[in-house]
């Protein structure tokens, strides 16, 4: 017989949002780390890799981006899915009572 698997759809939900509050703050806390670049190149006007810095940084900037765009997404598929085994299972519970409420009535 395979497992019981209980699932808490509200906890479910409730870390899925906050993988979104993490990312979110993650985005906002990242945005001026690399602006430093930009800074040392327009400040430093001889600075021979000032180019290479700026392309580095906004290559780097870009890839975390989109590392925490897809830990957004995932936070908001995780409520998602917790939303959709809720309303499974409300379905499932009323489609039950309903067989039931159907049963009892041929009985009387």
């Amino acid at each position: 017989m395979p497992p019981h698997i209980k699932i808490n759809v509200e906890q479910v939900k409730d870390a899925g949002g906050l993988v979104q509050q993490k990312a979110d703050e993650a985005n906002t806390q990242m945005s001026s780390l690399y602006e430093s670049g930009l800074t040392a190149k327009d400040g430093n006007a001889g600075f021979a890799t000032g180019n290479a810095l700026v392309s580095f940084a906004t290559n780097k900037r870009e890839k975390t981006t989109t590392a925490i765009t897809l830990l957004r997404d995932t936070g908001q598929k995780i409520v998602e899915s917790a939303q959709l085994i809720h309303a499974t299972d409300q379905g499932s519970a009323d489609g039950l009572s309903r067989t039931a409420s159907g049963l009892d009535d041929l009985g009387h």
